[in-house]
């Protein structure tokens, strides 16, 4: 992006001494106005949600700032769906994607709170900072007010002794339940590990062969079945699945090492769809029989003829697919919407400011 050339701490030392200006702060302002006002984010340094603009801008609601390095393509549609969820709070969000401009933007107004994906990326001095994490990590050096984790609580105090822990999963906001017909089956992401390169791959070519595969990625990979790669959107990839109907969800070897599921077992329970998934002992214990297994340690011809006898059972029962995924859905209901995660990082936040007035 070009940012790679900044002196960070010199900038930093540069935009303190300006902002001690009132001309240079208003100045500032109305040239970020006009920068956001005009899809700031079509550069891929920032995402405001529709309707956000002049909530954030006015300081109508609390001002929160999601961030997360460029180019990481799931942690930047795993910010959508937050930021679609906090808006249904009531709180204004926006996504930053490039820490010269999370500091410009923390020293004209100020910011509530900041989620921030990764350990490198600045936080706003003032704000109640939160860091997700996401598998096991390295220790923690920052100060957080709260970790989002996705790991077990004891092993986060390994690495971070300080900070609220709150659960956390890269979910999705609630939806209403869809009884369309479940007739394709979809598959879609990028399959970066061991595991899924050297077994999916063939997978997909026993797929490619039948009439009901979707496949949706970063890239074609020969296969016929492509049907591109999905744009970022707080509701497109749920719409594409819930037109799909019946989604396959599949786990890398991290994810069983650390009993982590992907976010697409939500995403696919949120579009109203059949789940096909490997046994991840995580979706086991909480969606048992709501979902259909595979087993994915056996060959990829085995693994194929398991789908494949899923699906032709889907096809041929389709009331009892719809009620099937059904019941997969009110389990993301009851449990994983991303509401319910996000309210309880915002009530830290809320009581972390009432023990401070109250120590003043």
């Amino acid at each position: 992006m070009g940012l790679q050339f900044f002196d960070f701490a010199n900038f930093k030392k540069q935009v303190n001494f300006l902002v001690k200006s009132k001309g240079f702060r208003y100045g500032a302002i109305l040239i970020l106005v006009i920068l956001l006002g005009i899809k700031l984010s079509a550069s891929h340094l920032i995402y405001i949600p529709k309707s956000s603009f002049f909530d954030f801008m006015s300081h109508k609601n609390l001002r929160v700032i999601l961030v997360s390095p460029f180019g990481k393509f799931g942690e930047q549609q795993a910010h959508r769906y937050m930021c679609l969820s906090l808006k249904k709070l009531g709180y204004s969000p926006i996504c930053v994607y490039s820490d010269v401009l999370i500091y410009v933007i923390s020293h004209l107004m100020d910011i509530d709170v900041c989620i921030s994906s990764e350990q490198k990326m600045f936080c706003p001095k003032n704000s109640y900072n939160c860091l997700i994490i996401h598998w096991r990590s390295k220790q923690i050096k920052k100060r957080y007010d709260a970790i989002l984790s996705i790991i077990p609580e004891d092993q986060v105090r390994e690495i971070c002794p300080e900070g609220l822990i709150i659960p956390f999963f890269f979910s999705v906001p609630a939806t209403k339940f869809s009884d369309n017909p479940k007739a394709r089956l979809f598959f879609g992401g990028c399959i970066w590990d061991k595991y899924r390169k050297s077994v999916v791959r063939k997978l997909y070519e026993f797929l490619d062969n039948t009439n009901y595969f979707d496949l949706y990625g970063v890239k074609n990979l020969g296969i016929s079945s492509y049907k591109g790669c999905i744009p970022f959107g707080e509701n497109t990839v749920l719409k594409i699945m819930e037109k799909s109907g019946i989604t396959l969800v599949l786990h890398s070897g991290e994810h069983f090492e650390n009993n982590i599921p992907t976010a697409r077992i939500f995403e696919a329970a949120a579009a109203s769809t059949v789940v096909i998934t490997d046994r991840l002992p995580f979706i086991v214990k909480n969606f048992g029989d709501s979902v259909l297994y595979i087993d994915r340690d056996k060959s990829p011809e085995e693994i194929f003829r398991q789908i494949d006898a899923h699906m032709q059972w889907i096809l041929s029962h389709p009331q009892e697919a719809i009620e099937l995924a059904r019941r997969s859905h009110e389990i993301f209901l009851q449990n994983f919407t991303l509401e319910q995660i996000m309210k309880k990082v915002m009530d830290g936040y809320k009581n972390s400011k009432e023990k401070s007035n109250s120590i003043r």
